[in-house]
């Protein structure tokens, strides 16, 4: 049976918020007009970065996650994440129905292709799924299993499958055990916690752990024996390796 359509609007701000926090801003942000999936990842990151900036609570966003950004940078946070030529670790996380899969009896194929991403409170996080989806075909032929994970509880999980439409395996790492192992997760900043409570995101609401911490979103490339192959860490949140380039490393590595 086909997938039912979602609004064009719904996958850049489509969530649940708790109580009556949803504000201007939220319904500013659902009203936000996508950018064509034709455009190349890199410009439709700029097409919502430039919506953000005609909002002054989205300009106020973007002045709040830079200080994050630059304080992240100032303690080095990338240093401790993954990096290339080491393991990936295993695990075993419950995907959006539930079901319990580990890593790597889901990586059978040549490459395994892991996004882990903050949660379906995030544009940029939608933005970026939603475009994986959209090279999904390709990204599956070189051939690779592409998997995304996020701290999100399963039915935030399931929601943000449902509402983004993806046909890949996403998990949820509950507690964020994983994202710890992986190097990626920080606790939130008072500034940043008021702010997303000011605008009607409950962080708490959704991280299944409860606690006030985000991952920095990553991508990493992994080959058949485990070994990560390509890392991109960011400590921006509006920064990601796009699918173009995860599909040019794979063809420009894939085994002759």
């Amino acid at each position: 049976m086909a997938r039912r359509e979602m609004p064009r609007r719904a996958f850049l701000f489509s969530t649940p918020f708790a109580g009556d926090r949803q504000n201007r801003f939220m319904e500013y942000l659902d009203k936000l007009t996508p950018p064509s999936p034709e455009l190349p990842f890199k410009d439709q990151v700029r097409h919502l970065v430039g919506q953000y900036l005609q909002n002054p609570a989205g300009r106020e966003a973007v002045d709040k996650y830079n200080q994050l950004d630059q304080e992240l940078q100032g303690r080095q946070a990338k240093q401790a994440s993954l990096k290339t030529g080491q393991r990936l670790p295993n695990f075993t996380l419950p995907d959006h129905t539930g079901k319990p899969r580990n890593i790597y009896g889901l990586h059978a194929v040549e490459w395994l292709v892991l996004v882990y991403y903050r949660g379906q409170f995030c544009p940029f996080c939608n933005l970026e799924l939603r475009a994986l989806q959209a090279h999904l075909a390709t990204i599956e032929g070189s051939p690779a299993r592409l998997v995304a994970v996020s701290p999100q509880g399963v039915g935030s999980t399931a929601q943000t499958v449902d509402r983004n439409q993806l046909g890949y395996v996403v998990l949820s790492d509950l507690g964020a055990a994983v994202g710890r192992q992986l190097g990626l997760i920080y606790p939130v900043p008072d500034y940043l916690v008021e702010f997303h409570r000011k605008i009607g995101v409950s962080q708490e609401y959704f991280n299944a752990s409860g606690q006030m911490e985000l991952p920095m979103p990553a991508t990493f490339i992994v080959d058949r024996q485990g070994l990560v192959r390509f890392d991109f860490v960011e400590t921006n949140a509006g920064k990601r390796l796009g699918p173009e380039r995860v599909v040019e490393f794979i063809q420009a590595n894939r085994e002759k």
